[in-house]
């Protein structure tokens, strides 16, 4: 958004600082992401920086020139005066004043850009270039900044910038597993895609926020139109820039993928930003990437509030119910009479005469018992007892969430998938929480699944986080059974 119909003196907010003479301001959000107008400093010149890629080099001092600027205004409010605009160049010329300090002024004093000679008739141009040429004189005459007389003070100050093509993620990864790293952030791609400089190597690097996803933008169908936005996709970049955009901060990198990108988590002062996003309804939680994560409990806990309170992406959230193929009978109680495995179990419920009941937990996996001469897959024994120890002749309530058809069976049609509560108590979140279990994968629109399943999401996080059982390094001792025949 650009601020049309603005007036040409106004507050603003610094949104970035792309060069030492080149700023953009930001005005208040009112209904959405807030306009914008990119500012080139009129009456100076610093010098340029090198692409991105590091096909091109930084004019000597151009860094620390751009980070002098940056580190003086980004995200703190401006005042800003217009005095021309280039439409066939989209640009800006004209003053911004910090604190009442006029910032080109602050800038050449420091030795940070040069001063252009007047244009013009402008008496007020004039008067204001004579300050500068002054301050200018000042500043090469102490040897500030780019006025720097050191040998070899120019060479120094040139970035050997190293492009995302030009190192590999995976070797990057493992020097830096588990230390955080500084991080400039340049760009947002979408609320939760960030490109940066990895200080204090100068690497152009990309980063996914593990475990989870921000709406986004597509590439338009017609050539030269803009980007087509998914719904909230512009909230929620803002809701980033705005905090974290030409900021330093640390990325603890957790993943790579085959593209030479990285999954990380941002650590900011004020929290974590992938869980702040989570909470205001502008991301979703990514299962598979979850798993990178430091702390997914976290994530799923924070999702778990917007979709409680319905907020924006999930604004028509519907919390799960009881399939419709179980509502003839959702809910009995019963005492355990066997356990099967760790996620089958049969139950007698209290009828007269009373009936048994084949039971599998559900949306959950446990591992598989061998049969016979087969070997158990680990934790299998350990699930199975977990369950009997404590169920075993226990009143407990079933809860049928769905039943699922069993066309190649030859002993059973159907199968009854319920949650079994011991008290308060969810014995599928139990297992789980515990690493007897993990939680099945279901598709956005597959509506079978536990009432319970983002308890389940959450228990699972923090036993992988916790490494308890299966998501353990430790491989339970087999099992020997002793045949009697």
């Amino acid at each position: 958004a650009t601020m049309a119909g603005v007036p040409s003196q106004a507050m603003a907010t610094v949104k970035a600082v792309l060069s030492a003479d080149t700023i953009i301001v930001m005005g208040q959000p009112v209904g959405g992401p807030p306009p914008e107008r990119q500012i080139t400093l009129a009456g100076i010149m610093g010098p340029r920086l090198g692409r991105r890629d590091g096909s091109t080099k930084d004019e000597p001092f151009a860094w620390p020139a751009r980070e002098f600027v940056r580190q003086k205004i980004v995200g703190k409010p401006v005042t800003f005066e217009l005095e021309e605009t280039a439409s066939a160049i989209n640009k800006s010329f004209g003053s911004i004043k910090i604190n009442g300090e006029n910032l080109a002024h602050a800038i050449v004093e420091a030795g940070w850009a040069k001063a252009k000679p007047p244009m013009g008739n402008n008496a007020s141009r004039t008067a204001d270039a004579e300050v500068l040429q002054r301050l200018e004189a000042e500043a090469q005459s102490a040897g500030r900044g780019m006025w720097n007389t050191k040998p070899g003070a120019a060479a120094e100050s040139v970035r050997s910038i190293i492009g995302q093509n030009q190192f590999d993620a995976k070797e990057v990864l493992e020097d830096t597993r588990g230390v955080p790293q500084q991080l400039i952030v340049e760009q947002f791609r979408d609320g939760s895609t960030v490109r940066g400089y990895m200080m204090p190597s100068n690497r152009w690097i990309t980063v996914f926020l593990s475990g989870i996803s921000c709406p986004g933008f597509k590439r338009p169908e017609v050539q030269g139109e803009p980007d087509v936005a998914e719904p909230f996709a512009h909230e929620a970049r803002y809701f980033v820039e705005s905090r974290l955009l030409g900021r330093e901060v640390n990325v603890l990198l957790e993943g790579v993928d085959k593209f030479n990108n990285f999954y990380g988590t941002i650590q900011h002062p004020a929290g974590n930003i992938s869980a702040e996003l989570l909470k205001v309804g502008l991301a979703k939680v990514v299962d598979w990437s979850a798993k990178f994560s430091k702390d997914p409990e976290l994530l799923y806990k924070s999702e778990r509030v917007a979709k409680e309170r319905r907020l924006r992406i999930w604004k028509d959230y519907v919390a799960p119910v009881r399939s419709i193929t179980a509502a003839n009978a959702t809910e009995f109680p019963g005492k355990v009479v066997e356990v099967i495995s760790g996620d089958f179990m049969v139950i007698k419920d209290f009828a007269v005469p009373p009936v048994e009941h084949r039971i599998a937990l559900s949306s959950i996996r446990a591992p598989k018992l061998g049969r016979r001469d087969d070997k158990d897959e680990p934790y299998a024994f350990e699930a199975r007892e977990f369950l009997r120890s404590r169920l075993i002749g226990r009143k407990v309530t079933v809860g049928i969430d769905y039943i699922r058809a069993l066309p190649n069976s030859t002993s059973e049609t159907e199968r009854v998938m319920a949650s079994v509560l011991e008290g308060q108590n969810n014995v599928a979140v139990a297992l789980v929480a515990n690493g007897l279990a993990t939680a099945m994968k279901h598709r956005g629109d597959d509506q079978d699944r536990s009432l319970y399943y983002d308890d389940l999401l959450q228990a699972e996080a923090a036993a992988a986080r916790d490494k308890k059982g299966l998501h353990s390094d430790v491989t339970p001792p087999p099992r020997h059974i002793n045949h009697i025949s």
